[in-house]
């Protein structure tokens, strides 16, 4: 029975990791898969198209909306990157340790955005 008790914690543990990892895994999957679709895209496919390609983005903003800092000038934008943000991840100031990317004032440098004109055809398409 002692056994058992011992175990539980490695099995929480276990399990923790291989979630993390999980994540972690299908961040870059979708991540390599989102630069090879992008390619596919070219000015004036629809919106329709985007999403059956790329899926649903991280953010949309519509023409006017504001997304703090950021205004959009065109009828709409759609933002697609990584949940996660590896290069700054790792800190010496706390929390240390922070992967995560919130979009609040915009887009990330590596993400792809993708304008959209009035009639719903893709307008530009940025992305580095």
């Amino acid at each position: 029975m002692a056994q058992t008790n011992q175990q539980k914690p490695i099995l929480r543990y276990f399990f923790l990791v291989v979630i993390i990892l999980s994540a972690i895994g299908y961040d870059f999957f979708s991540l390599s898969q989102l630069k090879e679709n992008v390619l596919s895209l070219k000015i004036g496919d629809s919106k329709k198209a985007v999403l059956s390609k790329l899926g649903e983005p991280s953010i949309i903003i519509p023409k006017g909306k504001k997304s703090f800092l950021s205004v959009s000038s065109e009828e709409c934008y759609a933002f697609y990157g990584s949940a996660f943000d590896w290069d700054d991840a790792f800190s010496k100031d706390f929390p240390y340790f922070y992967p995560f990317k919130f979009r609040l004032f915009g887009p990330y440098g590596d993400d792809v955005e993708i304008f959209f004109n009035a009639s719903g055809h893709v307008s530009s398409i940025h992305s580095k």
